[in-house]
């Protein structure tokens, strides 16, 4: 998780790399979403890159 922040990858940046999960099954998609709101929460991936 500090790689994440050490390589500047932000919530945006994991949500667009992983939609094909979706594709496969939505309730992995959904479980994998409330896990990565779950890690923006603790504070271990940034909320967004900065504009």
């Amino acid at each position: 998780m500090i790689s994440w922040k050490k390589n500047n990858v932000t919530e945006d940046k994991v949500l667009q790399r992983n939609t094909i999960i979706g594709g496969g099954s939505k309730a992995l998609w959904e479980y994998v979403q409330i896990l990565i709101e779950d890690v923006v929460e603790k504070g271990y991936l940034p909320k967004k890159e900065a504009d």
